[in-house]
C-alpha cells in the first residue's frame, strides 16, 4: 500500500502519546509499505531517523492562533467547530493536488486534526481516522473535576463543538480508530452510526526493561514513588496535584521518609510549586528509565483524560509495581491484585501504596505480572500487525465498492 500520513506536527523528540504512535507504527509499516508524511511545523525540526521512515515529507507553517485575553470573550469566541484545529490553506491545496492523481491507497489521519484539510481528498481516497483518545470522554472527565463555573462552561462548550466537528467530518469515515474500548464506547454514545475500531497502544519492550539500562550510578531509593508524564498536560497536572495534596500526606503518616518524584517535561507553575516536603519535580530528563527503575511503586492517580496511558505500559515493561485509579487504566488488560492495584479514593490509594512499600515481595510479584502482560499483549510489532490488517480491510472495501484494484 501507499499510505499518506497526516498529523498536526512533525513527530520529533521528545515524543508525546500521539507522535510516539506515529513513530513506532511508521517504523514497522515502512518495512512493507510506502509512507508519505504531511504535517504542520517547521522544516528545521526534522530528525534523520524519522525522515527515513517516509518517502516524502512536507511540513507547512503552523497557522497563528488568536486567543482573546478576556475570560468571557474566550468563552464566547470560537463557536465555529471548524476553528477547533489549525487550518492551513497551503496544506489543503497541496493535499488536494497530490491526492488527485490516485497515487494513494489510504489516508491515515493521526489525531484527526487535519479533517478540514482532507475534505476533497476523501472523495477519492479512503480514510482511517485515528482519533487515538476520545475527546468526549476526556472532556466529560474534565468537566466532572472542574473547580470553577467558568471551567465547567468551557468544557460544556467544547463538548458541543466536538460533536459538530465529529459529525461533520467523521460520520462517513471508513474507520475511526481508538486506543481504548472505553473511548470507543463513549464516542458511539454521541455518534452511534460511526464505524469504530480499537487497537491499543504498544510499548518497546526491549527498550523499557531494567536489563537494558547502563550503570547510571544512581542508588536505589529505599522508598520512592514515581509518577511520569508530560507535565504541561492538564490531566497529568491534575493527577500530580491530587496525589500530593490528598494522597501523599496519608502515605507519609505511615512512612515519613518516603519520597515522591514527578518526572516529565515542561512542568507548569502549578506542578513546580509542589516541590518540597518529600516531593521532587525533575522537569525534562534525557531518559525516564532510570527513574522508573529505582521506583519502589509507580502511581497513576489520573482523574481526567482519556485513551491508554503509555506511562503504565512503560512502567509495567520495567517490571514496576503499580497503583492506579480506574480513570488511569482505561481499558488496559488489568487483573486486580495480580498485575495492578486499582483504588479510587485517597485513603484506599494511600493504603495500597503503603502496603506495597512495606511488602516489597508483593510489589515484585505485581511488577513481574505487569511485565508478562506487556510481552503477551502490548508490543509495537503485534499492534502494527493489527493496524496493518485494518488498513488493508479499508482499502479492500473501497476497491470492492468502486471496482478498483489495490
Amino acid at each position: 500500500m501507499r499510505i499518506l500520513v497526516t498529523c498536526k506536527r512533525y513527530p520529533r523528540l521528545p515524543f508525546d502519546g500521539e507522535t510516539l504512535r506515529i513513530y513506532h507504527y511508521a517504523k514497522h509499516l515502512s518495512n512493507r509499505h510506502e509512507l508519505d508524511l504531511v504535517c504542520l511545523g517547521e522544516n528545521t525540526a526534522h530528525n534523520p531517523e524519522i525522515d527515513t521512515l517516509f518517502k516524502h515529507i512536507r511540513c507547512f507553517p503552523l497557522p497563528p492562533i488568536n486567543c482573546p485575553n478576556n475570560l468571557l470573550s474566550r468563552l464566547a469566541s470560537g463557536l465555529d467547530p471548524r476553528t477547533l484545529y489549525p487550518r492551513s490553506p497551503e496544506m489543503k491545496a497541496y493535499l488536494e493536488e497530490i491526492a488527485s492523481d490516485g497515487q494513494y491507497d489510504l489516508v491515515w489521519d493521526a489525531g484527526c486534526y487535519m479533517q478540514s484539510q482532507l475534505v476533497e481528498v476523501r472523495r477519492s481516497v479512503p480514510l482511517l481516522a485515528d482519533q487515538i483518545d476520545d475527546s468526549f470522554l476526556a472532556l466529560l472527565r474534565s468537566l466532572r473535576v472542574a473547580d470553577s463555573l467558568f471551567k465547567k462552561l468551557w468544557y460544556v462548550k467544547q463538548i458541543g463543538l466536538q460533536w459538530l466537528y465529529q459529525f461533520w467530518h467523521l460520520r462517513n469515515a471508513e474507520a475511526i480508530l481508538f486506543v481504548s474500548e472505553k473511548d470507543a464506547a463513549t464516542f458511539r454514545r454521541f455518534l452511534p452510526f460511526t464505524k469504530t475500531h480499537v487497537i491499543e497502544n504498544g510499548v518497546d519492550e526491549n527498550y523499557f526493561r531494567s536489563e537494558a539500562l547502563p550503570n547510571t550510578g544512581m542508588a536505589d531509593a529505599a522508598a520512592e514513588i514515581v509518577f511520569e508524564g508530560s507535565m504541561f498536560f492538564a490531566p497529568n497536572v491534575d493527577a500530580a496535584r491530587y496525589f500530593v495534596e490528598e494522597i501523599f500526606p496519608l502515605i507519609r503518616q505511615a512512612i515519613p521518609d518516603v519520597q515522591f518524584t514527578i518526572v516529565g517535561r515542561d512542568p507548569t507553575a502549578e506542578v513546580r510549586a509542589l516541590t518540597g516536603d518529600g516531593v521532587i519535580v525533575t522537569g525534562s530528563v534525557p531518559d525516564v528509565r532510570p527513574y522508573l527503575q529505582r521506583a519502589s511503586v509507580f502511581v497513576c492517580p489520573m482523574r481526567s483524560g482519556a485513551g491508554i496511558k503509555n506511562k503504565i505500559l512503560q512502567a509495567w515493561s520495567m517490571g514496576k509495581a503499580m497503583v492506579s485509579t480506574t480513570a488511569g487504566v482505561g481499558s488496559i488488560r488489568t487483573e486486580e491484585g495480580r498485575n495492578i492495584l486499582i483504588r479510587d479514593t485517597p485513603e484506599k490509594f494511600a493504603d495500597a501504596v503503603v502496603d506495597l512499600l512495606q511488602n516489597p515481595e508483593q510489589g515484585t510479584r505485581l511488577g513481574e505480572a505487569g511485565r508478562a502482560t506487556i510481552v503477551a499483549h502490548y508490543t509495537w510489532a503485534a499492534k502494527t500487525t493489527e493496524l496493518e490488517a485494518l488498513m488493508q480491510r479499508i482499502v479492500d472495501q473501497r476497491c470492492g465498492l468502486d471496482g478498483r484494484t489495490a
